[in-house]
This record gives C-alpha cells, structure tokens and sequence, in this order.
C-alpha cells in the first residue's frame, strides 16, 4: 500500500523496492498506483527467474525484467531507457558498482 510505501521509505533512506512481473497481474492492484504516485528513485527490477511468467506458456527468465521496465515506461510515460537508467543505478547504490 502507498502508507507502507511512505513508511518504509521515510525510516530507510537507502531502501529499494524490486518490481517484479506481478506488475502485470491481478494479485497486487496497487503495484501500478504505488508507481504513478512515486516515480521510479527507489524501484528496481526483478525477474524472480524461475518463478514468476510472464504470460502463460512461456518459460520464465530473467529477460523477462524488460517487460517490466516497459510497462514501468507506459505507466510514468517516460523512455523506457530512462527506466534502465535509473533502475540500474539504484541497483548499483545498494549492491555496489561492479568494475
């Protein structure tokens, strides 16, 4: 919910949240609104490889997190490499740059 959002958010400053393909479904309705209301500065993108399809009958997979990162794209109505960009960069805040 966007309370838990702003909760969790104001106590961890360094605190990300991993948008996965439930994005696409019914399970979490709120995913989509907690999105539009917050942009995306604390989001990062998750497979959840092997376990989350993206549609039916496919096999899941990590590059399934370039689905994601456009629909992220159309919700916000920015570049979906404006959605890379950020998202990566915030992956890099929390685990470290790789060289």
């Amino acid at each position: 919910s966007q309370e838990i959002y702003s909760t969790a958010s104001g106590h961890c400053i360094n605190l990300v949240f991993g948008i996965t393909p439930f994005i696409f479904g019914n399970r979490y309705p709120n995913i989509r609104e907690i999105i539009k209301e917050n942009g995306i500065s604390r989001l990062v993108l998750e497979s959840d490889a092997p376990y989350i399809k993206y549609k039916e009958n496919q096999i899941p997979n990590p590059y399934i997190v370039n689905f994601v990162a456009e629909e992220i794209s159309k919700l916000l109505n920015i570049p979906v490499e404006q959605v890379f960009e950020t998202t990566f960069a915030n992956t890099q805040r929390i685990y470290g740059k790789r060289e």
